[in-house]
């Protein structure tokens, strides 16, 4: 007798019988993606402030760094550009880890900080010439 597994552990037989599965497929699989922006930024839990201060402060040595170390990254927009691969790389990786989550949120804070870090070295750099 062969099976099709459907979504939330639910499978359908060749015969046509609905039945359920032993196991929760979500619980073997706990991905948590928020693919839309905002929506959860400032309902989550009680910590949501410091969720987005964490964010941006955690990320503005990079855009301050970065185009110190590389010299080809000399304007903002190329930091910044460069820079947002950073956190998208640790959001996606964070989907092999069990119960971690990626969410947009963090990737657009994530960048902002890398916005904020690339304005005040470039914004350092052109007072000093």
């Amino acid at each position: 007798m062969r099976h099709l597994l459907l979504d939330k552990g639910h499978f359908i037989t060749v015969e046509g019988h609905i039945g359920s599965l032993v196991f929760d497929a979500e619980k073997i699989i706990p991905l948590w993606i928020n693919p839309v922006p905002i929506i959860h930024l400032f309902d989550v839990y009680d910590g949501w402030q410091i969720n987005i201060i964490g964010n941006i402060a955690m990320f503005i040595p990079v855009g301050l760094a970065w185009p110190f170390c590389f010299k080809k990254l000399d304007t903002i927009g190329k930091t910044v550009f460069a820079g947002a691969g950073f956190p998208l790389f640790i959001e996606i990786t964070q989907l092999a880890f069990y119960e971690r989550s990626s969410d947009v949120d963090d990737l657009i804070l994530n960048t902002a900080g890398i916005f904020i870090g690339a304005s005040i070295y470039f914004g350092i750099k052109r007072r000093k010439v």
